[in-house]
């Protein structure tokens, strides 16, 4: 059986989840494919061949098992230990509280997997949650220096944060509210990252028009996100980012 798109192959997984479940609870690592000739998901190793030794219709590139705050911290190159402070292990995977101005945790977002090829995607609400500012803890701390730097996700806000500079998250390039811009008043500067794509035009576009004194980031060419650009070079990256703050322009260019 052929999986035409992403949306069969979220149905066949819910189909399977009673199996894709008891591997998952059996601690299996490796990937899950769909095994044409059998008509259901088989745990796999990382090449894409069935037990036959058959070509599989689909890898289904999903470890089998949550995402670690061990393999986040890993990928995003930030110590395990500091990691700890910021976000905790969950049954399914990274939680990352949202707190508010008085550090009350009022959501929780949950890292699933690290890249957005996988059915399930990167991340997901805890039920009834609503998305806020990610960083509103430590605003008063923000604005005592005079600016902020505004980011798309918990990661890159963890890149900065780790590299001494203020920063406040966005769930999603999508996901600015007006309302929020009530929070970012009393800062002498706003910056804000442009990542080279529609997402990051987007991003921008929303920002700017309630923030009309923002000033944007470009990235580098080949780099699209902070994280990326720390990953690059750990040791220069407080030099080369305090540089790109240099020469951000205003969003009204």
């Amino acid at each position: 059986r052929r999986i035409q798109d992403q949306r069969r192959i979220k149905k066949d997984l819910a189909y399977h989840r009673n199996l894709v479940q008891f591997l998952i609870n059996r601690g299996r690592e490796g990937n899950i494919f769909l095994d044409r000739n059998r008509g259901d998901l088989r745990a796999g190793g990382h090449l894409p061949v069935n037990p036959r030794g058959l070509p599989c219709d689909i890898l289904l590139n999903i470890p089998v098992g949550p995402l670690t705050l061990e393999q986040l911290a890993e990928a995003k190159g930030l110590p395990i230990d500091w990691l700890n402070k910021v976000a905790r292990q969950g049954r399914r995977g990274v939680d990352v509280p949202y707190r508010d101005e008085t550090n009350r945790e009022v959501a929780l977002r949950i890292r699933l997997n690290l890249t957005d090829d996988t059915p399930d995607g990167r991340f997901q609400w805890r039920k009834g949650d609503k998305p806020i500012l990610y960083g509103l803890f430590g605003l008063e701390a923000q604005k005592s220096r005079g600016y902020t730097i505004l980011v798309e996700g918990e990661t890159d806000t963890w890149t900065l944060w780790f590299n001494s500079f203020p920063a406040l998250g966005l769930p999603g390039a999508a996901n600015w509210k007006p309302e929020w811009a009530k929070y970012l008043e009393g800062f002498l500067k706003i910056y804000s990252w442009q990542e080279p794509d529609k997402g990051g035009q987007t991003f921008i576009g929303k920002l700017a028009k309630d923030l009309p004194n923002l000033l944007v980031i470009s990235a580098p060419p080949g780099v699209k996100d902070p994280s990326a650009l720390y990953l690059l070079d750990p040791q220069g990256f407080k030099t080369t980012f305090t540089a790109l703050l240099e020469t951000a322009r205003p969003a009204s260019e």
